[in-house]
């Protein structure tokens, strides 16, 4: 991940912010995968920026007959609760030269279990 964020992996080397080893890969569908990585603050997410680079399905090593697919790495930090139980989220999804910043919310009780979220933009 560092070649393609990286602020973050500066932040990290510096020992500002802790970032895992690995990371879930999921494909909603497919030809849309995406790699699912959670941050410990909203300062961290703030320095997740374009790099230029993409990843590919060989990056994240796809199972046969998923390879031909888009990839992007969708940033996300926890935020609490919202009034009716719902998750909160504050969200990057960076592929490239792209970026989709917006906030999401999702029952909190299936979230985890199903790695999806309704998009509040």
């Amino acid at each position: 991940m560092f070649k393609f964020q990286p602020r973050l992996a500066e932040a990290c080397r510096k020992g500002e912010l802790n970032l895992k080893d690995n990371y879930p890969v999921v494909s909603i569908v497919k030809g849309m995968t995406f790699v699912l990585v959670e941050l410990e603050s909203l300062e961290a997410l703030e320095r997740v920026g374009l790099s230029g680079f993409s990843l590919s399905s060989e990056d994240v090593g796809l199972d046969e007959g998923w390879s031909r697919t888009f990839v992007g790495m969708y940033f996300f930090v926890r935020c609490g609760n919202g009034p009716d139980g719902e998750s909160q989220l504050r969200t990057r999804m960076i592929e490239g030269k792209s970026c989709i910043t917006y906030t999401a919310c999702q029952p909190s009780s299936t979230f985890d279990e199903h790695v999806s979220s309704c998009l509040v933009l």
